[in-house]
């Protein structure tokens, strides 16, 4: 009797410690996983410096009606999608076109800081933007023009010449 107490104790002390060893683990994954998402944070931050350093325009009188006329004089069309994309402030509107899809955000005329607050956001390649993983069908190319930012999602080169020729060079793509 006193042998299976003493094996019972035993037992209950070699738990003891190895869940007290368990939450020492559990711990330091917790610190590692923060300073991981910090070293993250920092690492977005300074990808994103690169894309808000391309920033060319500073103007905001540019609208997405006059993006969509230049658009059309190109013989470009844009078919409307129901669906929208929630990666920066503002909502969007999303369009199937040659090669891809195209996304517009337009901004209001006072956002100047919104926009660059939203541009910030974005990995240098693209696949964060405010924290959301996305997974491009083909590449993002990024562009802004007075209140208006545009992605690209495709890889016609008629397309992402006609967008240069009108939005200027690229932020990203």
């Amino acid at each position: 009797m006193f042998k299976e107490r003493k094996f019972a104790l035993f037992t209950i002390v070699v738990l003891l410690i190895s869940l007290l060893f368990s939450g020492c683990n559990a711990k330091n994954t917790i610190e590692d996983a923060g300073k991981n998402i910090k070293q993250g944070t920092e690492k977005v931050s300074e990808d994103a410096k690169d894309i808000v350093s391309k920033i060319k325009d500073e103007s905001m009188g540019y609208s997405k009606d006059e993006l969509k006329k230049e658009l059309a004089k190109k013989g470009i069309t844009l078919e409307k999608q129901d669906t929208t994309s929630p990666y920066f402030s503002v909502k969007s509107e999303d369009y199937k076109i040659v090669g891809g899809s195209l996304i517009i955000y337009e901004y209001n005329l006072e956002d100047k800081e919104k926009i660059i607050s939203d541009l910030k956001t974005v990995t240098e390649n693209g696949s964060v933007i405010n924290g959301t993983k996305i997974n491009w069908l083909k590449a993002p190319h990024i562009y802004k023009k007075g209140r208006v930012v545009v992605i690209y999602d495709g890889d016609d080169e008629a397309i992402k010449t006609n967008l240069k020729e009108i939005l200027g060079e690229p932020l990203l793509g």
